[in-house]
């Protein structure tokens, strides 16, 4: 019987240092990742995601959990995770936001 790992649930994280966005901006940021992110998802893996936000923290922009309905194997998820991180970069670069670190943490796997 051959084991495998996949990733079900991931967290994606935005931190802003100097953060002094208004809660309209960090919505509409937020709304910016989240449609960022979906088409990456689409393209990448082809699954359905669903965004299940967290609370976020003084510095943070986004948090957000990401959460598949068929989890993906750790090769998707690693380009999904690529792809997203970077299509996040250029759009911060766009919107002259400096300094965001984006963090990516998987908390839930599916073993088989």
């Amino acid at each position: 019987m051959e084991f495998s790992i996949k990733v079900a649930t991931s967290d994606v994280k935005v931190i802003v240092t100097d953060n002094n966005y208004s809660e309209t901006e960090l919505k509409l940021m937020e709304v910016l990742m989240m449609n960022i992110a979906a088409p990456a998802n689409a393209q990448i893996t082809g699954e359905n995601m669903a965004f299940n936000p967290i609370a976020r923290e003084e510095t943070d922009i986004l948090h957000l959990q990401l959460a598949w309905q068929n989890s993906l194997d750790t090769e998707k998820y690693s380009e999904f995770e690529e792809t997203l991180e970077s299509r996040l970069k250029v759009a911060f670069k766009m919107s002259d936001i400096k300094d965001a670190t984006i963090t990516f943490k998987v908390n839930s796997y599916q073993t088989n």
